[in-house]
């Protein structure tokens, strides 16, 4: 009556298990800068073509498919970090205020010295510039 049971193996739950594979991806992207707009939209297409050619391949498993999805997307996150210009800011750090709420303003000072990210007409507080 006791039998042995036979286990499965299920390599999705293999590759998670060694490493190999997460369950999610994330791609930091600086968008502080109309350049990094510019410079994202052939990385997203570069990315989605290579994507779907990983998908329309007959000689891949699923398990492939999904590493070398999360391998496609890994680099376009590193593609990301190279995207110009540079963050201003070190990593890791934090300059905290209370104006009216808790907020990062590390490097917004280095922002605002910035003449390229000035547009014509525009003050602060909402004036018309007039």
């Amino acid at each position: 009556m006791g039998g042995k049971r036979k286990v499965r193996y299920n390599p999705t739950v293999g590759a998670l298990r060694h490493g190999l594979l997460r369950f999610s991806r994330r791609v930091d992207v600086p968008m502080w800068h109309v350049d990094h707009v510019r410079g994202l939209i052939p990385l997203m297409r570069q990315t989605a073509d290579e994507l779907d050619r990983i998908m329309q391949s007959n000689s891949l498993r699923n398990i492939d498919k999904t590493m070398a999805a999360q391998s496609i997307v890994a680099m376009l996150n590193t593609r990301c970090r190279g995207l110009l210009p540079a963050d201003p800011r070190r990593r890791g750090s934090e300059k905290l205020t209370y104006d009216p709420y808790l907020m990062n303003i590390e490097g917004h000072d280095k922002l605002q010295q910035r003449d390229d990210l000035d547009e014509p007409g525009t003050f602060l507080k909402g004036g018309s510039g007039k």
